[in-house]
């Protein structure tokens, strides 16, 4: 009779467990050292694996007899042991079971702390290079020392892997929640290091009120060799160590305006330039930095820090410095379209009513329209596509802004998500020409293609308001995507005062309110919806109007519009002198060549009613 198999294992397998057991304990040695550098333990796993069946098929020809002898003493082992002590073995079953779902958990868990938005700062490349490791380091600490300044109480650093490209830089920053990730090459042979910054989102909502990419990124393109060098980017020469304040003063700038924060966004870009060694007024930088600014400032290291204060100046209704701002960017980088583009919609909008498509805006985006013609359209085909279209709509001219768009879309893969922007910008035009259809089967295909954004879905409760239940819905869906979104709300109350529903918008703008309690645009727009019309509807109020306008003003007091709105409601309760001292504000802000006209007239009869001297002249 044969004897049961009932003995210890032979020594060939005593020696397969050994290796098992040692090559276990490698890997766990290797994802704690090796984790905080590639973020990601499955190459490390990968490679583990390799090893082991090399050394398993080692062992096992060395060791003599056939391969499926030994597979089965190596599989009798776990019934052994269980035989010898069953209640030990399932202990440690369930144990080893318990630390394995604990340790997926932990892989899969964000690294940016809970209730915390994020900066993500990754390895500069080449990682193994000494300068990139000390870079990176100071930058992180910089970055600390800059938030314990600013009080920035919610925002936390978070270094991630090194990032190879602007995709890696789009999926890291989705994997993590973060709102932006600064990444990086040292360039030892130049002496140079070049920093890019990637938004976490590139949409959001300007002055018009309309869906659009106002975060769109400047790019630095040489005409010659006819190639993008970077967008989103910042060259530094020299010392980087000695530049990380600038450097770290504009990433958080860069979280404050991602989230729709322009008027916490623009202190901290006035502090980069600062450190820079750019001229800042004092009584604009609430906290001076504690930097040495740069003794030879160089334009061109500064012209995203002032692309991107000029976008928040602008966003505040101040547009003169706006403008400013954006001037000295374009000038600085002028093949790049984004800096034209922006100072045409900022005249536009400081412009109002009172002159269509002013002169200085149809030359700005004359500029503009230069600057993207210029772009290889074999090469840069879609940037240059995207710039005209944006060009054509601002201009009015929805028919081409949506041939432009649909090139743009043209470039993408039916399956690609890089053609969300775009499918709600064509949609946006569509809508505009009056091609309802064609613009909602465009919004369908981006909501599909991107379920984690709102503003398709938005976009496409706009278009079908006539259908409520189905505006709901939307809404609804957009509100679950991304409950802290004001414009969510917004949307949501400007279809309820659309249907009449006011205690809806009401609420609604409640809502928006208590997300974006220092918006001036948001509470110059909830004036509006209480600012009584000729014919009365029941809720609105001159009470409630004034409250909100006197915060527009206090938030935004280089808008010469909400002084003219708040004007017009002091004067209809009889506050004339305040009437007359907000038209003389909205009159002094204006564009310089733009005549003040109607504003005069309602002055000049203000200052008589309030028996001042009536120094306004009415054309």
């Amino acid at each position: 009779m044969a004897e049961p198999n009932n003995r210890n294992p032979d020594p060939t397998s005593r020696r397969i467990i050994l290796i098992i057991t040692a090559s276990l304990s490698s890997l766990a040695g290797n994802v704690v050292t090796n984790y905080i550098q590639v973020n990601r333990i499955w190459p490390i796993i990968a490679i583990w694996l390799l090893l082991l069946a090399v050394e398993l098929w080692l062992t096992i020809t060395d060791g003599g007899g056939h391969l499926s002898k030994r597979i089965t003493q190596l599989l009798q082992i776990p019934g052994y042991v269980w035989k010898k002590h069953p209640i030990p073995t399932a202990g440690a079953v369930l144990l080893l079971a318990l630390a394995f779902a604990g340790f997926i958990a932990w892989q899969l868990r964000t690294n940016c702390p809970p209730g915390k938005a994020c900066i993500l700062v990754a390895h500069l490349s080449p990682q193994e290079n000494t300068k990139a490791i000390e870079i990176t380091t100071a930058l992180e600490q910089e970055l600390r020392g800059v938030l314990d300044a600013a009080g920035a109480a919610d925002v936390a650093i978070v270094q991630v892997r090194e990032v190879a490209d602007s995709q890696a830089a789009r999926i890291v920053v989705a994997e993590e929640s973060a709102l932006l990730v600064i990444w990086g090459t040292v360039f030892p042979a130049e002496g140079k290091t070049r920093i890019y910054f990637e938004l976490t989102d590139r949409l959001g909502v300007g002055e018009s009120g309309q869906i659009r990419p106002y975060r769109a990124e400047p790019l630095r393109y040489d005409p010659v060799a006819e190639r993008i060098e970077c967008t989103a980017c910042i060259d530094i020469a020299g010392e980087v160590t000695q530049r990380t304040h600038v450097i770290a003063w504009f990433a958080l700038g860069l979280a404050r305006y991602a989230v729709g924060q322009p008027e916490a966004a623009q202190p901290n870009f006035l502090a980069a330039l600062y450190c820079a060694g750019e001229e800042v007024d004092g009584a604009l930088l609430p906290v001076r930095p504690d930097c040495a600014p740069s003794s030879d400032p160089d334009p061109s290291q500064t012209a995203l820090i002032r692309y991107y204060l000029g976008k928040s100046f602008v966003l505040q209704g101040d547009y003169r410095q706006g403008v400013a701002a954006l001037r000295a960017a374009a000038e600085a980088n002028p093949h790049d379209p984004a800096a034209w583009i922006a100072i045409g919609e900022a005249y536009t909008n400081w412009y109002g009513d009172a002159l269509p498509n002013p002169s200085a805006a149809e030359d700005a985006f004359a500029q503009a329209a230069t600057a993207a013609h210029a772009l290889s359209p074999v090469i840069f085909g879609r940037q240059r596509a995207f710039a005209l279209g944006l060009i054509h709509e601002l201009q009015g001219d929805p028919a081409a802004a949506a041939a432009a768009y649909t090139a743009v879309i043209a470039g993408f893969a039916a399956d690609d998500a890089g053609a969300y922007v775009s499918l709600v910008a064509l949609a946006r035009a569509q809508t505009q020409a009056g091609l309802s259809d064609a613009a909602g089967a465009n919004l369908s295909r981006a909501t599909d293609l991107l379920t984690s954004a709102p503003w398709a879905h938005l976009e496409l409760a706009r278009l079908l308001a006539d259908d409520r239940a189905a505006a709901d819905a939307l809404i609804e869906q957009a509100r679950q995507t991304t409950p802290n979104e004001a414009y969510v709300a917004i949307t949501q109350a400007g279809l309820c005062a659309g249907w009449g529903d006011r205690a809806c918008a009401e609420e609604a703008y409640s809502q928006a309110l208590a997300l974006r309690p220092n918006s001036g645009w948001l509470h110059s727009r909830v004036g509006d919806f209480y600012l009584p019309t000729a014919a009365p509807v029941a809720g609105q109020s001159w009470q409630e109007a004034e409250h909100h306008y006197r915060k527009a003003v206090e938030l935004r007091p280089a808008d010469p519009w909400v002084h003219q709105r708040l004007g017009y409601v002091l004067l209809n309760v009889q506050k004339n002198a305040e009437a007359a001292a907000e038209y003389a504000a909205a009159i002094a802000l204006l564009p310089d060549d733009l005549p003040p006209g109607e504003l005069a007239c309602t002055l000049a009869e203000a200052q008589k009613r309030a028996h001042l001297p009536v120094t306004a002249v009415c054309p």
